[in-house]
């Protein structure tokens, strides 16, 4: 697989980079952050945000993308949930590899299935993503790891870092809440289901896979578990109530 960094001008880290140069190793750890945020929530749903309910600030730390960019490079990405990606010179698809090593906080594998079924749900039931995935016409599996976005036309750089910045859901836990969603439509009950995230990659550090660029890091950031019940809105047009919780750290 011909993997590269994403970027559009030279990018400025090594291919065995640790971590970026803005991060100090040597920082200070523990203690308590305190942080305010206006108004309330009723919703931890990414995909209906702005279309139902009043979405939870800090919900989309639960969930990583494919790549991740880097705060002191405009235009440079480097993997997250997936180690390696190739296109094109025509940019007319791309290809990203996940890496082996990635998990939800259940302990499965982060698998091309949960891609392309993020892919699948964002664009067809979020108004934002509707418009901005509105040229990537297909994602697909084509690999144990691999899965193929395909594009409306060639020349367009900017379309791998956009699908790079997909955040990825787990499929198999928002398809038990659908299903369960669809069995009481009347929208009363209260369920205990839990925000699943994906595990911190404690094991992979920043190297060079295939010639793509890995980065040390988190793979999730969960929220903390709330006391209060709450309602989730479901893809289509129901709701659930759950209690939120993160991936573990």
């Amino acid at each position: 697989m011909a993997a590269r960094v994403l970027h559009l001008r030279r990018h400025q880290i090594s291919a065995d980079f640790k971590r970026y140069d803005y991060v100090n190793p040597d920082a200070p750890k523990g203690g308590v952050a305190r942080l305010f945020e206006l108004g309330t929530y009723d919703s931890f749903n990414m995909v209906v945000a702005g279309l139902k309910g009043s979405i939870a600030s800090g919900v989309g730390q639960i969930y990583d993308s494919l790549m991740d960019g880097s705060l002191d490079e405009p235009d440079t990405y480097y993997g997250t949930l997936a180690e390696g990606v190739a296109y094109p010179e025509d940019f007319s698809y791309a290809i990203f590899r996940l890496r082996a090593a990635a998990r939800w906080h259940d302990g499965k594998p982060v698998t091309p299935d949960d891609v392309v079924f993020s892919f699948d749900v964002f664009k067809t039931h979020s108004p934002r993503y509707s418009t901005y995935y509105r040229h990537i016409t297909k994602a697909e599996k084509i690999g144990e790891r691999d899965i193929k976005f395909t594009f409306d036309g060639p020349g367009n750089r900017e379309l791998p870092l956009i699908t790079g910045q997909l955040n990825v859901l787990p499929k198999h836990w928002w398809e038990v809440l659908m299903r369960r969603t669809q069995a009481r439509r009347d929208g009363d009950h209260i369920g205990a289901a839990a925000r699943l995230g994906s595990l911190p990659d404690q094991g992979v550090r920043g190297r060079t896979i295939g010639g793509a660029r890995a980065r040390q890091g988190l793979l999730g950031q969960g929220l903390a578990q709330h006391g209060r019940r709450t309602i989730l809105m479901s893809f289509a047009t129901s709701s659930s109530a759950t209690t939120p919780l993160g991936a573990r750290r």
